[in-house]
């Protein structure tokens, strides 16, 4: 497989439920961006593929192919393959504007950036391993990793109810929603720190800013070209549901575990302040 024009490999990160399917699907209507939906067993278990644990150029050339090859098959849920088996494309209007560009392609004609969208199980990978992201960006230059930000009070909902909630906060257990939200924060700071320390290689943008401008920072993030034709598809797709009802227990939770969490950053303290802002009458 010819990856000679590829420029950039981005890895989700962060919580489930995050707007990791949508931020990949957007991405999947860029015609030089490949999009893989999960796969982590299949990837993160093969020491030949997993460039994370013991790097070198040549696992992360063989990720990167077997990659491609898993995002033009595959089957929706936990299996991986093609963004288009996801949830997001059950949406007409993804579906619809996708087939409009794109037909029944799965793999693009020149690829020039790969997003993975396997957050946290990644997540997990990296801390558990220690993996040195020091040598990691040392070896590699294409290597990058990006994190949505969905309003955090939503996201533990989602999680509660979608019951990925037990995966965050390591427990068999029902979780209430203050030990999931705490799990969710954690691990937001956790990038947020990273972001400090590597700010070139770390990348997040707020369910609640997104417009042109974060959409242009994307694409220069990722190397990837801003064309109209795709700005603008992704402006129409930008759809987020909010079904949740917040209670006021729950966003007074929510602001003080902010200010607990996120004194040391605050410009991200402001921003995510911004979700509880939104909804105080």
């Amino acid at each position: 497989m010819n990856i000679e024009n590829l420029k950039n490999v981005s890895i989700a990160l962060g919580p489930y439920r995050n707007l990791t399917t949508l931020t990949a699907t957007l991405l999947f209507l860029h015609p030089r961006c490949q999009v893989l939906n999960h796969g982590s067993d299949h990837i993160l278990t093969n020491p030949e593929i997993n460039f994370l644990h013991e790097y070198s150029d040549d696992k992360f050339n063989a990720f990167v192919e077997y990659a491609i090859q898993l995002s033009a098959e595959g089957k929706r849920g936990r299996h991986g393959g093609s963004i288009t088996m996801s949830h997001a494309f059950d949406d007409k209007d993804i579906s619809e504007t996708y087939s409009q560009r794109f037909q029944d392609k799965r793999i693009k004609d020149n690829i020039e950036c790969l997003f993975w969208k396997e957050s946290l199980r990644v997540t997990r990978f990296i801390k558990q391993n220690k993996v040195d992201l020091d040598n990691l960006f040392q070896n590699n230059t294409r290597l990058n990793f990006l994190m949505p930000v969905r309003n955090p009070v939503d996201c533990a909902l989602s999680n509660i109810k979608s019951g990925h909630a037990m995966a965050l906060t390591n427990s068999s257990d029902n979780s209430s929603y203050t030990e999931v939200l705490t799990a969710i924060l954690l691990e937001l700071r956790w990038f947020f720190q990273l972001q400090e320390k590597h700010p070139g290689r770390f990348f997040c943008f707020f369910e609640n800013a997104f417009d042109s401008d974060v959409i242009h920072q994307l694409a220069h993030f990722m190397k990837l070209e801003p064309e109209k034709r795709w700005v603008d598809d992704v402006i129409a797709n930008y759809n987020i549901r909010h079904p949740y009802q917040h209670s006021q227990d729950m966003i007074n939770i929510y602001e003080e575990l902010v200010n607990r969490y996120f004194e040391p950053l605050p410009e991200v303290k402001k921003s995510l302040a911004s979700f509880a802002a939104q909804h105080e009458t």
